[in-house]
């Protein structure tokens, strides 16, 4: 069980860290949770809270993809018109929950809400995003 803050609009499972969930929402943050911190190991009401906030986006945050070939790397698409690019390994080591606010790329070329992404399996690096705006935009996202 997990408190969000906000409705959950998308989420991600991690394909190289399988205990670890990316979900975005209407707070417009991404968080990240390492389900190896539940209280109560995996019983499904056993509380787990966010070892990482990913803050920036201005509205939000629609869709969520964890790169096919980094295994720290996730996009997200938001409300926006935006993707940010965010490599979670670069939050500072916190006891608590920690906050990164710098994406490693901000890519805003999109003139509608994005409301999903996908990461290439054979292309590393290759990500396409679409939006309301009719478009799907194929791009190279420098992490």
């Amino acid at each position: 069980m997990m408190s969000v803050g906000g409705e959950v609009l998308s989420l991600d499972w991690n394909k190289y860290r399988p205990m670890t969930l990316a979900t975005g929402s209407t707070d417009r943050a991404v968080k990240v949770w390492d389900m190896r911190k539940s209280a109560g190991g995996m019983a499904a009401a056993a509380p787990v809270t966010e070892s990482t906030v990913l803050v920036g986006h201005q509205y939000a945050v629609r869709g969520l993809a964890w790169s096919t070939h980094q295994p720290s790397i996730l996009a997200s698409a938001s409300y926006d018109m935006s993707v940010r690019i965010w490599n979670v390994d670069d939050a500072p080591p916190s006891h608590q929950v920690s906050v990164l606010n710098t994406p490693r790329m901000v890519y805003p070329m999109h003139k509608e809400f994005v409301v999903g992404v996908a990461w290439s399996l054979f292309e590393p690096g290759l990500l396409a995003s679409t939006s309301w705006d009719t478009e799907t935009h194929v791009w190279p996202a420098a992490a």
